[in-house]
C-alpha cells in the first residue's frame, strides 16, 4: 500500500499542518502544566482550589486512572 504524505488521513491535512498540531498542542500542554505547578504546585491541587473538587473526589479520579496491572501489549517477563 502506497501513501501520499502531502496529505494525512481521510481529513486531506496537509502533512505540514499536521506536523504543527501535534508539535503545538504538545508545546501548549507542556507549558501548561508548567504554569499549574508555578502557580498551584500540582495538578491535584489545581483541579481542588480552582474546579472545587474535594481530595476524596480526586482520589477517586486518580484511582479510575491509575491501572495497576501491565498493558496488553507488554510482554511478561521470564523467570530465568
Amino acid at each position: 500500500m502506497e501513501y501520499d504524505f502531502c496529505q494525512v488521513g481521510p481529513l486531506g491535512i496537509a502533512l505540514e499542518y499536521f506536523w504543527m498540531l501535534i508539535i503545538f498542542r504538545a508545546a501548549n500542554m507542556l507549558a501548561t502544566l508548567k504554569m499549574i505547578r508555578a502557580n498551584f504546585g500540582s495538578a491535584e491541587e489545581y483541579v481542588i482550589e480552582k474546579c472545587g473538587l474535594t481530595k476524596e473526589e480526586v482520589e477517586k479520579i486518580r484511582k479510575n486512572l491509575i491501572v495497576e496491572e501491565p498493558a496488553v501489549h507488554v510482554k511478561p517477563q521470564q523467570n530465568l
